[in-house]
């Protein structure tokens, strides 16, 4: 099939006429020594134009920038596995490269979803079964048409295929090796479960291998050989698609500046239907004023104040289709154990009696070896991205405060209210802690805690006893001294093997070998 201009001539009576819709659908024909040629579908035209019509809307991002580097990781490998979550835009650039061959007139075929296996078909090799599944799906085309040289087969929801073993065993493998016929296949797979996760019993795995070049994830991957293409947008295709959303999706136009789009995009990595997800609910907290044209852009102090509330925000991307990528919920055996522990709660070790003297224990017990691999980009977080080593301060932290005070005390993190916001908070000794990394901010975070500060009202209402603000980081180009009393700056030098810990006059307090 191609999508184009409309050629078809519509027929009332003895009149003609061209069809004034700006999206046609054809038929391509392949003829042995003859070019291609498009034919116009003459049957059903008005049914074929409501389904393109409900394929490609308005809204949707054409990116081109990924469509093109998926294109040349196609014509460099004969067969590529596209894998993500749910709602991570499978479906989509799939068919967006279908459009791509079809505009390039380069045979292409998409299978929506694989539901007959090729040992069904009788006869023939595994070759001659997939031609026979394809002449039952495009009925309008030979053998020789399927599998001529640089034909494109994208197979999306291709997860469903696993237990194929014709398929994946032989034409599969003999794509990856370069065995087989000279055609591209293209797969496009969703891992997991987002209800269940891997049942190993209920749910196949990707029966074969592939080699690095021929993989493409959710996002970029630094590895040598990686093909520098994922699924989430980038950050021109997110903010063409805010716009896109914005301006076509809704009878309330509206804008977000581009500030708040970069902020959107650095909280979401890109991901196309949290994009979605988000100024939908942008919109429903704005409705009112929009209808009323008491506002027209959105601003990132407005969103920030929209995004405030994490509970409303998670409680209507519930209900958005991004939420088949959550899990729906933990199982008996993890809400039994989160019972358990939630309800041994033990006091702080009568040795702490300072929040200083629990500070320097904690860091004192960080790993050298948890941050080295942070730090050599070998451990992952979201988005299929690895973790930057001062994304693992806190989590250091976390792991430290459990080692060394024991299970069952509590602590909070991520401690935040109307008022304000700190990295963590002890409530039996009404303790809050503050991280922060390589220097950043320091005079914004130590004012939080002064008067007119978002978290002054805790001290003044004794929510907050004492408090700390801790800088940690792998390097001292610093040279400032603060006047602040309560600040820390955690250097971790050689090789995050050694730590020093200075006042805010850059006192040394601690100098020790961190052990793994």
């Amino acid at each position: 099939m191609c999508a184009g201009p409309c050629t078809e001539v519509l027929k009332v009576g003895e009149l003609e006429c061209h069809c004034s819709c700006r999206q046609g659908i054809f038929q391509i024909s392949f003829q042995e020594g003859k070019g291609r040629s498009l034919l116009p579908l003459n049957s059903k035209i008005r049914e074929a134009h409501e389904e393109l019509e409900a394929i490609i809307p308005p809204t949707r991002c054409l990116r081109k920038e990924t469509v093109l580097k998926v294109v040349d990781v196609l014509a460099s490998e004969n067969v590529v596995l596209v894998r993500g979550t749910p709602a991570s835009g499978k479906t989509t650039l799939c068919e967006l490269l279908r459009d791509y061959y079809l505009g390039k007139n380069q045979p292409v075929f998409l299978i929506s979803f694989w539901n007959k296996p090729l040992e069904t078909f009788a006869g023939g090799d595994h070759w001659f079964k997939f031609a026979r599944l394809l002449h039952e799906k495009f009925p309008d085309y030979t053998e020789k048409e399927f599998f001529s040289p640089g034909t494109i087969i994208l197979i999306d929801e291709a997860q469903s295929s696993y237990g194929d073993f014709f398929l994946w065993n032989k034409i599969i493998k003999e794509g990856r090796d370069e065995s087989g016929l000279p055609i591209k296949i293209c797969l496009f797979c969703s891992y997991g479960s987002p209800d269940t996760g891997l049942e190993g019993e209920s749910v196949d795995y990707c029966p074969v291998t592939f080699g690095i070049p021929q993989r493409i994830t959710l996002t970029p991957q630094d590895e040598p050989l990686s093909t520098q293409v994922g699924l989430f947008y980038t950050a021109a295709e997110f903010a063409e698609a805010v716009w896109l959303r914005t301006t076509l999706g809704y009878m309330e136009k509206f804008t977000i500046d581009n500030e708040a789009i970069s902020y959107l995009y650095e909280s979401t990595d890109g991901h196309p239907g949290v994009l979605v997800a988000l100024v939908n609910y942008i919109l429903s907290v704005h409705r009112h004023d929009l209808e009323r044209r008491l506002i027209s852009k959105i601003t990132k102090e407005i969103l920030l104040d929209d995004l405030k509330d994490d509970d409303s925000v998670c409680r209507y991307i519930e209900n958005e289709s991004v939420s088949r990528s959550f899990p729906s919920g933990i199982t008996p055996e993890i809400e039994w154990l989160q019972f358990a522990l939630g309800n041994e709660k033990k006091p702080l070790p009568q040795k702490f009696e300072q929040l200083d003297q629990l500070c320097l224990a904690i860091l004192g017990g960080f790993s050298p070896n948890r941050l080295r691999r942070a730090g050599d980009g070998k451990k992952m977080s979201t988005a299929a991205k690895f973790r930057p080593v001062e994304a693992q301060y806190p989590d250091e932290f976390y792991r430290s405060f459990n080692h060394i005070t024991g299970r069952g005390v509590p602590i909070c993190s991520e401690w935040s209210t109307r008022d304000g916001h700190v990295a963590f908070y002890i409530p039996e000794k009404r303790w809050a802690i503050e991280l922060l990394r390589n220097h950043n901010r320091i005079d914004e975070h130590l004012s939080q805690f002064k008067e007119g500060g978002k978290s002054h009202p805790w001290l003044k209402d004794k929510a907050i006893d004492d408090w700390i603000v801790i800088n940690c980081t792998s390097t001292t180009s610093s040279s400032q001294e603060y006047p602040e009393p309560r600040l820390w700056t955690a250097v971790f030098g050689k090789d995050y093997s050694e730590l020093k810990i200075f006042d805010h006059q850059k006192r040394p307090l601690l100098d020790v070998c961190l052990q793994t």
